[in-house]
């Protein structure tokens, strides 16, 4: 049997979508790492015929699949003592638990970055979480009418939850490769 495995279907072209949901309906698997937001045709196209036979979707890991991980990264079994807070400050997505494991979560944050279509609304989440939406967006420099695209495009990136939460990891990361004038540039923006 054929499978088709989609990683960030957002971030594909119309083509390469169409080609996804082509083998799809000649009776390929199709498995979504994440289900985006549906902002196009194709991409509508592609959601809809992987979800005929029940969208197949991965999920946050739960915590005895990142014990897994962690234990092959480290060559012997995960601690519990290790696992919770790898479990933790990646919210459960695979990537970061691989990249908290094998300790490049500072690239993973730069690669996400340069190619996110809300670079400025993830470092202003970064430095923190709890402001209301017109500052938020504001300080994004954004309009408010912006700001729910903005954040559907971050949780589609892999930057904040479903729950608009930013992952701790890259969070951390970010907040850590920030230049002190750029930190305060962003300060003074909120």
């Amino acid at each position: 049997d054929d499978v088709l495995v989609v990683d960030d279907p957002h971030r594909l072209d119309d083509e390469t979508l169409r080609a996804a949901t082509d083998a799809r309906r000649r009776g390929a698997t199709v498995l979504l790492a994440r289900r985006p937001t549906v902002d196009r045709p194709a991409l509508a196209d592609l959601d809809a015929a992987v979800a005929a036979d029940g969208v197949e979707q991965l999920r946050p890991l739960d915590g005895k699949t990142v014990a897994r991980l962690v234990g092959d990264a480290l060559g012997r079994p995960s601690t519990p003592e290790r696992t919770a807070p790898v479990l933790r400050d990646s919210a459960g997505l695979p990537a970061v638990v691989v990249a908290i494991a094998a300790d490049t979560v500072v690239a993973l944050m730069q690669r996400k970055l340069a190619t996110s279509a809300a670079p400025a609304l993830a470092r202003i989440l970064a430095l923190t979480e709890d402001l209301g939406d017109d500052v938020l967006a504001r300080a994004a420099g954004i309009t408010p009418d912006d700001l729910a695209r903005g954040l559907r495009a971050l949780r589609d990136e892999g930057f904040v939850t479903a729950d608009e939460r930013p992952v701790p990891a890259i969070a951390e990361a970010i907040r850590a490769d920030l230049a002190p004038a750029e930190r305060r540039r962003l300060h003074d923006a909120v």
